[in-house]
């Protein structure tokens, strides 16, 4: 099991400033721009650039629309659209096939992802954020939490349990959702 690979962040103080800042916001997403403007709002909260990984239904010219029909300045928020059937160039990995059994719809994200891990490495980004493009509330005590985690020497990945409003873990289907129940939750 991977249980023993993660740190129950729930006692870290929240309440404090950090001592590091998040480098940068990677949304994956492939749908109509709706509720995408809570991702530029933590964008904002976090003081970090934005970036949008676009493929199907969510394009370049979509969600720059979007943005400035709500009237959110776009200087730090960045779209990317990728082609369809895009892979990183020259890099084969397990991930970019991913697909959910009984859903016949060719899945990007894993492709978005691992570009967004090509493109921090790239930037010396260390502390990288990514967001899925349907998650609301999001809070600056959220963020001092997830910044204060990696304050710790030996720990290289931060985040969340994802629960379903209703707060049961099984009826979120998530990508964190599937690595819990891979890691035996």
């Amino acid at each position: 099991s991977h249980r023993g690979l993660i740190d129950d962040i729930s006692s870290i103080e929240s309440n404090r400033e950090p001592n590091v800042r998040l480098d940068a916001i990677f949304v994956p997403t492939s749908r109509l721009p709706t509720s995408l403007d809570e991702a530029a709002r933590v964008a904002k909260l976090a003081q970090a650039p934005l970036i949008y990984f676009c493929s199907g239904d969510a394009t370049v010219e979509g969600i720059n629309n979007f943005l400035k029909k709500k009237s959110i300045d776009t200087r730090d928020i960045k779209a990317v659209q990728l082609p369809e059937g895009s892979k990183l160039p020259g890099l084969q990995l397990n991930t970019d096939n991913f697909s959910i059994p009984g859903y016949d719809k060719k899945r990007d994200i894993s492709t978005k992802r691992n570009l967004g891990l090509a493109f921090a490495r790239m930037m010396d980004w260390k502390h990288v954020l990514f967001l899925d493009d349907d998650i609301q509330g999001i809070q600056k005590s959220h963020l001092n939490r997830l910044l204060v985690g990696f304050e710790h020497p030996d720990r290289y990945v931060v985040g969340y349990g994802c629960r379903h409003p209703d707060n049961d873990f099984a009826s979120d289907n998530s990508t964190a959702m599937h690595a819990y129940r891979l890691a035996g939750g």
